[in-house]
This record gives C-alpha cells, sequence and structure tokens, in this order.
C-alpha cells in the first residue's frame, strides 16, 4: 500500500504501468558542454530500456551493490516458508513452483528457526528422551524394582 501510495505522487496508477519506468532526463550544460542531467519525470507507460541497467543503479545507490535481483525471489520464498500462516502449497502456487524440489532449492532455513528446532529438542522431559533410547536413569530402575 505505501508503494502504491508513493507511485500515486507521480500521478494516476494503472495497472499497465511498469515498475521500472523510463524517465524524461533533461541534460544540463555549462559553456554549451553537457555537465549533468536531472530527472523532471516518469513516463509509466513506457519501461526503461534495460531493467538490469535501473537495477544496479537502484542497489548502488542504496548501498546494496552486489544484490541480484533474483535474490529477492529466494527471500520472498523463504519469508513465505518461515511464516506458520502461509502452507507449503500456497507457497508452491505463488512461486509458480510444481515441485517439492523446487521449493525446498529456494527455501533458505532461517538460523533462529532451526536453533529454535534443536532447543524444542533439549527441552523434552528426561522420561522422553531415555524412553527412546531404551536406557534409564538409576532412579527410575530402583523404583520400577521395588
Amino acid at each position: 500500500m505505501q508503494l502504491r501510495k508513493r507511485a500515486e505522487l507521480f500521478g494516476p496508477v494503472e495497472p499497465s504501468h511498469f515498475i521500472f519506468a523510463s524517465f524524461k532526463p533533461v541534460v544540463v550544460f555549462e559553456d554549451q558542454k553537457p555537465v549533468g542531467s536531472r530527472i523532471t519525470g516518469f513516463n509509466t507507460t513506457v519501461p526503461i530500456g534495460s531493467w538490469r541497467k535501473a537495477w544496479g543503479k537502484l542497489t548502488a545507490k542504496a548501498g546494496l551493490s552486489g544484490l541480484r535481483f533474483h535474490d529477492l525471489r529466494h527471500h520472498a520464498i523463504t519469508e513465505l516458508l518461515t511464516n506458520p500462516n502461509v502452507s507449503v502449497q500456497t507457497t508452491k502456487s505463488i512461486a509458480g513452483h510444481v515441485s517439492q524440489k523446487m521449493v525446498d532449492r529456494y527455501a533458505h532455513i532461517q538460523l533462529e528457526a532451526k536453533r529454535s528446532a534443536l532447543e524444542a529438542l533439549t527441552q523434552q522431559p528426561k522420561s522422553l528422551v531415555t524412553g527412546v533410547t531404551g536406557n534409564r536413569p538409576a532412579d527410575t530402575l530402583t523404583t520400577a524394582s521395588q
């Protein structure tokens, strides 16, 4: 919703508009030599010539150079899969994947989720843990034989 409000500052927003819209540059001259340019507006009905170039400039300006456009897909799928309210089937549908293998490829389970899972194992009652291995603590053996 915030992106739409920001886009509306430039004029009406239509479904046919481009995210990476072309801009209207004005060249700045000094002594009849171009010394720079500035953007006077955007034409949202025409795409920018190269989205890769636009992405590179955008990430560099934001201090995120090296961030690939495809990294957004990885991040979005990981966020969906770590949300307990979103099913794997829904994530597959949103991502356009047809197999679990593809979901697994993109889903980078966050370190915190791994830690929580391991902590859950260590917080189980000892009787449950020892019952699985077949070993009993000494006090349980004494109680059982009495």
